[in-house]
């Protein structure tokens, strides 16, 4: 279940996966708590907005009663505005895991960690320290 519902749902902040007072942990874009599909939207948004492509694989799945973790890759081009540059037409692929706590077959709560530096060095909208 968990696994389709998480290729299905391919980041979309959809009420049907995601309950209305869902803690997010470790998703946002300014450090802020963020709280249901209607707090998840901005970075869905900003990710699409320059990433217009962008394709998830779910890798694995381990399923423990209320909780699920998952690991999965993404590609994407830069291909549009958002993340704060200009787009550079790089083709980007990432990986990452997410854990979430189910009930009533939504996510009630969520954690994920997946390589944001990489992907902002990459586009330019950050830049590495002088070695």
């Amino acid at each position: 279940m968990v696994r389709r519902d998480l290729e299905r749902q391919a980041l979309r902040p959809d009420p049907k996966f995601i309950a209305e007072d869902t803690k997010f942990h470790s998703v946002s874009l300014d450090a802020q708590p963020v709280h249901g599909p209607a707090g998840f939207q901005p970075l869905y948004d900003t990710l699409v907005a320059a990433f217009p492509d962008i394709q998830f694989t779910v890798l694995n799945v381990i399923e423990s009663g209320d909780y699920a973790a998952g690991h999965w890759s993404a590609t994407m081009t830069h291909t549009g505005e958002g993340m704060g540059v200009q787009p550079t037409g790089q083709k980007i692929d990432i990986a990452g895991m997410a854990i979430l706590r189910c009930a009533n077959g939504k996510a009630v709560e969520v954690w994920d960690q997946w390589d944001r530096l990489s992907l902002l060095t990459r586009i330019g909208a950050v830049v590495p320290a002088a070695g």
